[in-house]
């Protein structure tokens, strides 16, 4: 029997289990477009990577990196919400992201599948390899520092509780991919895959905070 992708279906299933029960339990919370938003974008990589390691298809390698690379802007744009500040420095990243997943989708080569395990798909990107790390790790440290200085600012008017939350729940899958950068740079190609893994206790988290009114 072929296993190749099964935890990625697995993790796809209970993130979608979550996201119902956020749907139809937690439709009032006042940050339920941000969370709903968050897990959608989580479950539905997990998806096109199960997809892509089962056929192999084409158009699901191009969107599986598409639906992750608007993760970034998202999480910030979250982290602006919850702290209610007032500007819209957020659509900066918003445009990144477009102009990223342009590139993926239409650029030959832009996202080159190499393999898949039971856990983990490998990528490569590449024609931007280090300035799509840049952005990736770059905007999600920026939106947790952001999250840290409002959450210690004397004046927030902010949710300090949620950004507790947030900031922890942004370590929990930023850590592991930026350790696994440190320690040896050939996983390069395994990052996206490992930091979507360990993104599973986020979107758990995401689940407790849709409970918190």
């Amino acid at each position: 029997m072929d296993t190749d992708g099964v935890l990625s279906l697995i993790i796809f299933i209970l993130e979608l289990g979550i996201l119902a029960y956020v749907i139809l339990k937690n439709r009032d919370h006042p940050y339920f477009k941000w969370i709903a938003t968050t897990l959608t974008l989580l479950l539905l990589y997990q998806l096109a990577e199960f997809v892509i390691c089962a056929t192999g298809a084409e158009f699901a390698i191009r969107m599986s990196h598409v639906i992750i690379t608007f993760l970034p802007p998202v999480g910030y744009h979250f982290a602006v919400k919850i702290t209610k500040w007032p500007k819209k420095d957020y659509l900066i990243f918003y445009l990144v992201a477009i102009g990223f997943s342009i590139h993926f989708l239409f650029v030959k080569g832009a996202v080159i599948f190499l393999n898949c395990n039971f856990v983990f798909a490998d990528f490569d990107t590449p024609s931007v390899p280090m300035l799509y790390s840049l952005y990736y790790s770059g905007t999600m440290l920026y939106a947790i520092g952001f999250l840290v200085n409002n959450f210690r600012s004397e004046t927030t008017n902010g949710d300090r509780g949620m950004m507790k939350l947030l900031i922890f729940g942004y370590l929990s899958f930023i850590l592991p991919m930026l350790i696994t950068l440190i320690i040896n740079r050939a996983y390069e190609t395994l990052v996206t895959s490992i930091m979507c893994k360990f993104a599973f206790p986020f979107a758990i988290m995401l689940g407790y905070m849709s409970s918190k009114k």
